[in-house]
């Protein structure tokens, strides 16, 4: 085969490549589907986790600083999801960050925080002057126990 005609080959092969390449970048850059689902495991940062995202096994973050968190579609086993976030007032104070996500709490799984099994973790600014001003509320189960399906008015 003479050198032109193995560029006549190669070069429609390799644009096709860059074709699918470029596509797959665009099309799995982001585990969410358009209703904005999560419909495959990822690791989000914090300020990319909404409220339903379904999270792999939240008794896994022990006290290291958490900036990305294992998502997963709710329907995989995992014990934890985002019920509420909020960048209003949110700030690096304890105690706003309890009670914004106790208030939001009842509103989500459909029972009080203070009858329920279930427990909350959040994720709250480092600093005041940090840039990232999200509060991030997550349900868990304290147990380990672990759930597929979503606990959005669970009543747990």
């Amino acid at each position: 085969m003479n050198t032109s005609a193995l560029r006549f080959v190669i070069a429609p092969i390799a644009v096709a490549g860059l074709l699918v390449s470029a596509a797959g970048c665009s099309m799995f850059g982001s585990p969410r589907d358009p209703a904005g689902q999560i419909t495959a495991s990822a690791n989000l940062a914090l300020s990319d986790l909404r409220a339903g995202d379904c999270i792999k096994d939240v008794n896994s973050f022990g006290t290291t600083a958490v900036t990305k968190v294992p998502v997963v579609p709710c329907t995989t086993s995992h014990n934890g999801e985002v019920f509420a976030t909020t960048t209003d007032g949110a700030t690096s104070d304890q105690s706003f960050a309890e009670d914004f996500c106790k208030q939001q709490f009842a509103g989500y799984i459909g029972s009080s925080f203070d009858t329920s099994k279930l427990d909350v973790e959040y994720f709250q600014p480092p600093s005041a002057s940090s840039s990232d001003k999200t509060l991030t509320c997550i349900v868990y189960h304290k147990d380990g126990t672990m759930d597929t399906k979503s606990l959005k008015g669970s009543k747990q």
